[in-house]
């Protein structure tokens, strides 16, 4: 039983190494002005405060959870500029989806390295990278 407890110790810290990697690269390579498209719809729509509660299609309705995951996040790091914290959300996203793939690929496998592939593999990739550097609310979806 030990054994089995110092194994998935040694998954959990490695997964929680991966998401710590994976936000320092996100971070570094976050936007970190006004986006365009969506992403500045988003960005615009935190700095007005403009959320659409009671509309049917607005981005309260749609997002709820990246609204309040931002908002937080602005509050918690309120030395930084706003349209960086509000993509750095984005990078926040993926790095706790690839803490959970981590550990999930590391408790059917037990191999630390399928671990670090698969996370290597979904962090890497372009798209997911590229989700990850922009005010997008696809990575908390993952």
């Amino acid at each position: 039983m030990r054994k089995i407890g110092s194994e998935w110790s040694r998954g959990a810290a490695l997964s929680c190494a991966i998401g710590v990697v994976a936000l320092l690269v996100y971070a570094w390579s976050a936007q970190s002005g006004i986006s365009w498209q969506d992403s500045g719809e988003y960005q615009y729509k935190f700095l007005t405060g403009a959320y659409d509660w009671d509309v049917g299609s607005g981005i309260a309705r749609l997002h709820p959870m990246y609204i309040l995951i931002t908002r937080a996040l602005a509050a918690c790091l309120p030395f930084l500029s706003v349209p960086y914290v509000y993509t750095l959300s984005s990078g926040v996203g993926m790095a706790v989806a690839l803490v959970a793939l981590a550990l999930t690929v590391y408790g059917a496998t037990r191999s630390l390295r399928a671990a670090c592939v698969a996370a290597a593999l979904l962090g890497g990739a372009h798209m997911a990278w590229w989700m990850s550097a922009m005010a997008e609310v696809y990575t908390w979806s993952l």
